[in-house]
């Protein structure tokens, strides 16, 4: 049953995803130039919504 699953997910990077969100805490004006570049449905996690916060 994991090897199914593993098989159903979508490609991603969740230490590309970490280092974007620590930029941000380190220097929380990258928020900008990184909501010109991302979208949070670029993250996996659906649970990661810092972009949609205004």
């Amino acid at each position: 049953m994991d090897r199914m699953y593993e098989q159903n997910q979508m490609p991603h990077n969740n230490e590309a995803e970490q280092s974007v969100l620590g930029s941000i805490i380190i220097d929380p004006e990258l928020i900008n130039t990184t909501q010109e570049v991302l979208l949070p449905e670029s993250f996996y996690r659906g649970a990661i919504n810092i972009f949609s916060v205004q």
